[in-house]
């Protein structure tokens, strides 16, 4: 009797473990689903790329009289079971939110999503440039108005250039969230504007951090100034601005996960200065989304000492803040003494005439 008992568990156990799509071992739940690799691929290729099928056997692939073989020939069938035992397709950042409080696998969804986003963007960055100079009001009017070209192999491209690469190619990259095309013309403006340089400080500094790199430079590795800024200015101070955020993101051992964690958390700051009411409460509804996936990361992978590499995260944030400052002074120094120095449009909206100051950091309350 004891054995009979003992087998019907253990085939449980290994029904268990099978793909709930084809059947076949499984290994993990993907879109809320126990499910194989091979169908996880399957559903996310289907869905990004909002693919349309056809059986050619009147949708009946599943049924027992259809030998096993045909399961995956057919792809309409396939995608079908898919959603019949219960994956999610997730497709927006918005819908990944709303439910990735529910535990690790709905989190690593919202990461896998993030992830995608930025090595497009990256993508976007290093392998395209725009001949066109708009400004920051018509990038946010019109993104698809200047088709971007790619780059041929032997184009050399300056420090400035760079900037304004990465600025427009985070723009176009935030711009595919919902929840900031419900946000009016005038704040995105000064979000943006806002933003950019921190965006790219943080961005730049994990770029370095992944390359093994102490210090800010070019995605070419050239150095992240113009060379007229070097003349000007001691090397001591421009180094300084340049090792410190990728230095703070050494020290603490940031994990990609954790990064875009944090990106989103720093372009959702609600206390800027000249938002509307409106745009506030969007920001910060969406921010504290994002703050609490951070803190439950932190308890998966650090447990009691959550709370501790929370705070050590977030006061990034006081670091980049500073960075910016500092390279806003110099910035200020500069145009004053070389006032003929042409900045792109959109570089000119975003890095040199920002009009925003970032309210200062609160403290935290030191241990007693």
């Amino acid at each position: 009797m004891l054995s009979v008992k003992k087998r019907k568990v253990e085939e449980e156990d290994a029904e268990e473990r099978l793909c709930r799509v084809c059947l076949g071992p499984g290994v993990a739940n993907f879109y809320r689903v126990f499910s194989c690799i091979s169908c996880k691929s399957f559903f996310s290729r289907t869905t990004d790329s909002n693919l349309q099928y056809t059986c050619r056997f009147e949708n009946k692939c599943y049924q027992s009289e259809i030998r096993d073989e045909m399961i995956r020939r057919c792809a309409a069938c396939r995608y079908e079971k898919c959603i019949r035992v219960g994956m999610v397709p997730c497709t927006t950042l918005e819908s990944l939110l709303a439910i990735s409080l529910g535990g690790p696998t709905d989190i690593a969804l919202l990461l896998e999503k993030l992830k995608k986003m930025n090595e497009k963007r990256e993508e976007r960055m290093m392998n395209f440039y725009l001949k066109q100079d708009p400004n920051l009001e018509e990038v946010l009017m019109n993104p698809k108005a200047n088709p971007m070209k790619r780059i041929h192999e032997h184009t050399v491209i300056s420090a400035h250039k760079w900037a304004f690469l990465d600025v427009y190619s985070r723009i176009l990259g935030f711009l595919e969230f919902n929840f900031v095309n419900d946000i009016k013309i005038e704040d995105k403006k000064t979000l943006f504007a806002f933003n950019s340089m921190r965006a790219l400080l943080l961005g730049g500094a994990m770029r370095m951090k992944r390359a093994g790199r102490d210090k800010l430079t070019t995605p070419k590795g050239g150095d992240a100034y113009p060379d007229i800024v070097y003349q000007m200015f001691p090397a001591q101070l421009l180094n300084s601005v340049c090792c410190k955020p990728v230095c703070r993101l050494i020290e603490l051992e940031i994990t990609t996960e954790e990064f875009l964690i944090l990106m989103m958390i720093l372009f959702c700051n609600p206390t800027i200065n000249g938002l509307t009411n409106d745009a506030r409460e969007i920001l910060s509804s969406v921010q504290l989304k994002f703050r609490s996936v951070l803190y439950h990361m932190c308890q998966m992978r650090h447990q009691r000492n959550a709370p501790s590499r929370f705070v050590d995260i977030l006061s990034l944030l006081t670091t980049i803040n500073n960075a910016d400052q500092e390279l806003q002074n110099i910035s200020m120094l500069f145009q004053s003494m070389v006032p003929e120095f042409k900045f792109s449009r959109l570089v000119e909206d975003t890095f040199v005439r920002v009009g925003h100051t970032a309210p200062a950091p609160r403290a935290l309350p030191r241990r007693r």
